[in-house]
């Protein structure tokens, strides 16, 4: 989790409360927008510095989303990638197409975590068809386990997107909220 100060809270809290609730809400969802919009921006560069644009999906379907569970008085914005049945159908909706002919980015999670394969054996042949006692005794003999699964590193963009563009997001967090302060103060006027 990022953590980071900000002062000038007490009286920011005062400005909004005069605003009223409803435009109080909507500036702090348009500044918390902006801020998450720097983070996926960040994302995206760190996605295409690591070589992880093979077909660009991937990098197109970073996004940010408002969470509509948030508790009262609190604004939630989640980064991530787009993908899933509920993406395939939307796209093959937006397309006039199946949804099976859709490409989707499932394979992010693979990039951001940490993986083991399921390879093959030494010989290029899998263990289907022997009994335990033979593919135990295999194992022993050509020490398959190791070589079926080997651990691929990660190459995160979402995590390291989010330490990196923490400052960022807080000044455009701030430089929203003031744009949003001013705007309802000329109305005022």
């Amino acid at each position: 989790m990022a953590k980071t100060r900000v002062d000038g809270l007490a009286e920011l809290k005062k400005q909004l409360a005069a605003m009223g609730d409803d435009l109080a809400k909507k500036a702090a969802r348009s500044a918390v927008s902006a801020g998450a919009s720097e983070v996926r921006k960040k994302a995206k560069q760190i996605a295409k510095a690591k070589g992880l644009e093979q077909t660009g999906l991937m990098i197109k379907n970073i996004v940010t989303g408002r969470s509509r569970r948030s508790p009262v008085g609190v604004e939630t914005y989640a980064i991530g990638v787009k993908h899933g049945r509920r993406f395939r159908n939307t796209q093959a909706r937006k397309q006039n197409v199946r949804s099976d002919t859709i490409r989707d980015p499932f394979y992010f999670r693979f990039h951001e975590f940490t993986r083991k394969t399921r390879g093959k054996s030494i010989r290029g042949q899998r263990a289907r068809g022997l009994s335990r006692l033979q593919r135990k005794e295999r194992r022993k003999k050509y020490n398959d386990f190791k070589v079926m699964q080997k651990q691929i590193p990660a190459k995160p963009f979402l995590a390291p997107a989010l330490q990196q563009a923490q400052g960022q997001a807080v000044e455009a967090i701030k430089k929203k909220l003031a744009q949003q302060i001013q705007k309802f103060q000329k109305q005022i006027k």
